[in-house]
């Protein structure tokens, strides 16, 4: 834990306000207009490339304080304090929207989220103008005001494009937040322009209706190679109940080819407003959120390739599957008083019955008594293999004293042990 300085620059340090792998933020004052300021300080580690590495940054702080927008969090000064170099940013009170989903439980309304978006995309139509290209969105660094006004955060170390290739990363390098990345900015951030912003605001408004990022995984390459090769779960597979025109514009702000996503903010900014949805974000009084100091780590602090992705959770159906559950054993009971097989004979009927359901409708009794369906990673049917494996799993789960359930308590992204088994995850099933 690093010690607070009392000064960086010229600005008194007041407080910790986070820390990420690219940095701390702190809270201090400027002394000549008494107003709270964010100020973020580099690691030393940031700093190995020399005089090249300092021009750039400050070249590219520079950059961002140029750009004057009401969704875009203000950078007022940049410098160097005995070998420290440090950014000075506009100090926004009302927490990020990572924080915002947890008061929520993880999922936002349609409205409130598209409100959020397009207010962050108005921001990009104006980075676009200065050729900025963030590099990092994500519900971490959209910050709101008191007045809820969503304002995107980090742009001191976004990249500047035609900057006769001055950039903070070398080529074959990989910046960015593995749960949002565009493919061609996961095999390459240099190859990143306006479009893989775009792609990273999709996954961010993915992440804010069904509460899930859109591509989970063991591990931050895992993740990123994802977001090239898999195929998305339409937003839809996860929440029946989402409008269809913003499940297909997330399709296409999430298409694996550049050319195939909206080409500039301004057009996605066009067809965020079609949908009719849009409001300009979370009124102040009805946010139970923390503020920043209470927050582990830092919302406007960019996060590296390879730090851990935040658990995209399937908890929230918990109760459900568990109602689920019970109906599905009192079903195998009653198979059980047909079927002449014995005490342990009982339990072994749940293969079949469970395989057979699964595999032909998609779901068990139990299941469509809680309003549920099991699918597989693309959102499709599982398969009859696919289906008695998962019944083995949910078997092997259930004994001994259901640890394999309680498996899903400890594990990173909330999944049962025959849901990993089987690569199968069980969502709402839409209403008829």
């Amino acid at each position: 834990m690093a010690d607070t300085p009392q000064h960086v620059g010229k600005y008194p340090v007041e407080r910790l306000l986070g820390r990420g792998g690219m940095g701390e933020v702190w809270l201090a004052r400027n002394p000549d207009l008494d107003i709270p300021v964010a100020i973020k300080t580099l690691p030393s580690h940031l700093s190995g490339d020399g005089d090249s590495f300092v021009s750039r940054f400050l070249s590219e702080a520079r950059t961002a304080a140029r750009l004057n927008h009401e969704n875009v969090v203000r950078t007022h000064d940049a410098g160097t304090d005995d070998g420290r170099h440090y950014i000075v940013m506009e100090h926004v009170g009302g927490g990020s929207v990572r924080q915002l989903q947890e008061a929520r439980g993880g999922a936002l309304s349609p409205a409130e989220a598209v409100g959020i978006v397009t207010s962050v995309a108005r921001g990009l139509e104006a980075a676009a103008k200065l050729s900025i290209v963030h590099r990092d969105i994500k519900p971490d660094n959209i910050l709101l005001d008191e007045d809820g006004t969503p304002k995107l955060a980090d742009l001191g170390l976004a990249k500047q494009a035609g900057q006769d290739g001055a950039d903070l990363t070398g080529t074959g390098m990989s910046i960015g937040t593995p749960g949002y990345i565009a493919p061609e900015q996961a095999l390459d951030s240099k190859r990143a322009d306006a479009r893989a912003d775009i792609y990273s605001l999709g996954a961010t408004l993915y992440h804010l209706v069904t509460g899930r990022q859109p591509f989970v995984g063991e591990s931050a390459f895992s993740i990123m190679m994802k977001h090239v090769n898999e195929p998305l779960v339409s937003a839809d597979v996860l929440e029946p109940e989402l409008p269809g025109p913003l499940a297909r514009l997330i399709d296409k702000m999430m298409a694996k080819d550049p050319d195939d996503r909206h080409q500039t903010a301004s057009e996605l900014v066009g067809e965020l407003e079609a949908l009719g949805l849009t409001s300009r974000g979370p009124s102040a009084p009805t946010l139970p959120r923390p503020t920043l100091a209470e927050s582990p780590s830092s919302p406007e602090a960019p996060t590296e390739a390879l730090a851990a992705p935040a658990p995209a959770t399937m908890r929230p159906l918990a109760f459900r599957r568990f109602l689920g559950g019970i109906v599905d054993v009192f079903v195998t009971g009653l198979l059980g008083g047909l079927v002449p097989v014995g005490p342990d004979g009982f339990w072994l009927l749940f293969i079949p019955y469970a395989g057979l359901t699964t595999g032909w409708r998609g779901r068990t009794l139990g299941q469509w008594a809680a309003g549920l369906r099991t699918v597989n990673q693309q959102g499709g049917r599982l398969g009859w293999g696919g289906a008695f494996l998962r019944a083995v799993g949910c078997l092997v789960s259930a004994l001994p004293v259901g640890l394999g359930f309680l498996w899903a308590l400890f594990d990173r992204h909330g999944e049962t042990f025959h849901d990993k088994i089987a690569r199968s995850m069980v969502v709402r099933a839409a209403r008829r």
